[in-house]
């Protein structure tokens, strides 16, 4: 089972504090920066800037300070044998960058690991492990999308992330070019570009999927008829719901309906 050993959330030191532990700290340290740091790592110093993360190994010296600010999150954690396979192949003692919405969630898990921590309740253990896992699997989640070094996310990568989260969660909502770009205080040209860069795809794109799949949820609910579908997922009419779901499903709402949903 993993144990959380000790853990923080939005923790302030005094400015420019340092963290200094030539043997480590004899367990895993996950480290949430939220101010800019200098990280005296095996490879040199390197400037962390807000959004950095890093894993400590067991043993791995730890030694950090802060430029001005001290502010971050932490969960120092133990890992039995058995949980080998969860730490596999992470990156560790590096700086690293996870994508804006990956990031947002690391920091919820340990704002929930601090409460879990802090405020222990029935399965308490058993629920500080599977938060723990699930930090864990988002750091293997992340690891794709990751960047080393010092390129932190810019102010518009966040803000793309979270119209990103609305547009899908919300599909069915109006989302013309004009209400994406003015979101994020872009021009059409650079949002697109943007969003190309990060996503490998378009706001269109996306938001379709993201209705047509409402959209087969829907379907399984027999008091609702397919106009009724078509408009809670946001198609301007029955007849283009019609032709992307045909385009997107082989088949037309009704039939998938008569297929059994498969």
């Amino acid at each position: 089972m993993l144990t959380l050993n000790y853990c923080g959330y939005d923790v302030k030191n005094p400015d420019r504090d340092t963290i200094l532990r030539p043997h480590g700290s004899g367990d895993w340290l996950f480290l949430y920066v939220q101010a800019e740091m200098t990280f005296y790592l095996p490879d040199g110093p390197a400037r962390a800037m807000p959004g950095a993360c890093l894993l400590y190994a067991p043993g791995m010296p730890q030694h950090y300070q802060a430029e001005a600010l001290f502010l971050n999150s932490f969960a120092h954690f133990s890992a039995a044998p058995r949980d080998a396979a969860l730490l596999a192949g992470l990156t560790v003692g590096q700086l690293f960058y996870p994508a804006p919405e990956e990031l947002h969630t690391l920091h919820d898990v340990l704002r929930r690991l601090q409460s879990e921590f802090f405020t222990p309740a029935a399965y308490g253990a058993e629920m500080q492990h599977t938060l723990l896992a699930e930090l864990l699997t988002l750091l293997h989640r992340a690891k794709t999308q990751q960047r080393h070094g010092t390129a932190a996310p810019r102010p518009w990568e966040e803000e793309i992330a979270r119209t990103r989260f609305h547009m899908l969660a919300y599909c069915e909502q109006a989302w013309d070019a004009a209400r994406l770009c003015e979101s994020v205080h872009l021009s059409k040209s650079q949002f697109y570009a943007c969003y190309q860069a990060i996503y490998h795809t378009t706001p269109k794109a996306e938001l379709l999927h993201a209705r047509l799949e409402r959209a087969k949820n829907l379907l399984t609910n027999e008091s609702l008829q397919v106009q009724q579908v078509a408009r809670l997922c946001g198609f301007a009419s029955v007849c283009h719901f019609n032709r992307y779901f045909q385009a997107a499903c082989g088949c037309s709402p009704r039939e998938y309906v008569r297929r059994g949903h498969m």
